[in-house]
This record gives C-alpha cells, sequence and structure tokens, in this order.
C-alpha cells in the first residue's frame, strides 16, 4: 500500500500538521478524523460560550466591586461627619465613650481567642500582657460580680 498523507494536531498550536504515514496507519480514517474534528469543533465552541459567559460574569463582578466601594466610601464619609459632630455636641463625654468600647472590644478579642478550657491564669497571664490590662481587669471583675 502506497504512503498515506496523515493529519495530527501541530505541537506548536498553530493548526495542524500534515505528516507522512506507512501502511501500519490505517486505523485513521478520514471519516474517523472527521468525526474528530467535529467533536474537537464542538468543545471548542462549547469552550467559546463559557469564556464569553465569564467574561460577563467578570464584568458584572466588577460593577459590583465598583458599587460596593462606592457604598464604602459613602459609609466612611458619614462614620467621620458623625463621629466629629459627637466630639463637638458631646466632648468629654464622647471620649469617654469612646475609650470604654475600645476597652469592651480588647476583652472581648481575648476572651474570644482563648481556647476551650483555657486556665483562668493564662487568661490573667494575657491581659497582663496588653498596655489596657487595668481597665480590661477591672471589667473582667464587673463582669464576675454581675
Amino acid at each position: 500500500m502506497a504512503e498515506e498523507q496523515l493529519l495530527s494536531p501541530d505541537p506548536q498550536g498553530k493548526g495542524v500538521a500534515i505528516e507522512e504515514g506507512g501502511a501500519g496507519d490505517d486505523n485513521l480514517t478520514l471519516s474517523g478524523l472527521q468525526k474528530e474534528i467535529s467533536v474537537l469543533s464542538q468543545k471548542n465552541t462549547e469552550l467559546d460560550i463559557q469564556v464569553t459567559e465569564l467574561r460577563a460574569e467578570n464584568v458584572n463582578l466588577r460593577i459590583q466591586i465598583s458599587d460596593l466601594q462606592d457604598h464604602f466610601n459613602l459609609l466612611t464619609s458619614c462614620y467621620f461627619e458623625l463621629k466629629k459632630k459627637l466630639e463637638v455636641d458631646l466632648g468629654d463625654k464622647y471620649q469617654t465613650y469612646v475609650e470604654e468600647q475600645r476597652i469592651n472590644l480588647h476583652v472581648q478579642a481575648f476572651l474570644v481567642d482563648l481556647p476551650v478550657g483555657q486556665s483562668s491564669g493564662t487568661v490573667n497571664r494575657r491581659v497582663d500582657e496588653s498596655p489596657l490590662a487595668p481597665h480590661i481587669t477591672e471589667i473582667i471583675h464587673r463582669g464576675q460580680e454581675e
């Protein structure tokens, strides 16, 4: 039998390379190659659709991110305006309240981070290491009395 030309994918991705084949390559028929091309074409179409959907999703996510950034900026602006107004209107009362809230959050962070079954000695050691130690100890003792 005469040598046939076989089609195979080009390893450099530039289409299909034509190779010279011998008599032992008869199992690759024209109809088999056409079926393979059809399957690959269908997969290519499906992947193109998937890429288009992912691009659309990417655009939607970018829009959502932009909206969230706008909302965050608005909230930040409102927060600083409210903070400034409270500082002016309440003065020292506001500063005391802010300090108490900061200390309470610090205490909660210590207590939440402790593993279950942690001894009170460990709590005291962690509290003692904090720059807010006197305030934290006072709040913990107040909580135990209540």
